[in-house]
């Protein structure tokens, strides 16, 4: 069973995430800091990581960049969510290294076919 992490402030949203994830039979591991989510990367190995990009401190394109240049998560996809869509926006998630961007809101089919085109 493939593992997901899920790094995503807001708890309902989170909710929601494990919801359509386990009901895709994946495993998903939940946090709501981009900080705990670097370190859950290090120490669990996701198979992928689905990350919100609007989260207090550190926020989820700095968490993205730094997990993409360590050479221990490098390999890990990232899809990257968030409620701003603008071409900025998609650009700075690519910049930091996000395999995929995903607009809020979305369908949970959309999630669950691009996390396929990674994981399967």
């Amino acid at each position: 069973m493939a593992t997901i992490l899920v790094i995503e402030d807001q708890l309902d949203t989170g909710a929601l995430y494990r919801a359509i994830l386990e009901s895709a039979g994946y495993s998903v591991v939940r946090t709501i800091s981009a900080d705990k989510g670097i370190e859950l990367a290090r120490e669990l190995q996701p198979d992928l990581i689905v990350m919100d990009l609007l989260l207090p401190g550190m926020n989820g394109w700095e968490a993205t960049e730094i997990l993409k240049k360590d050479f221990s998560t490098g390999h890990i996809p990232i899809i990257a969510i968030t409620a701003s869509t603008d071409a900025a926006t998609r650009e700075l998630a690519d910049q930091a290294g996000a395999n995929a961007f995903i607009g809020k809101p979305f369908k949970p089919q959309e999630l669950l076919d691009t996390i396929a085109e990674f994981i399967g």
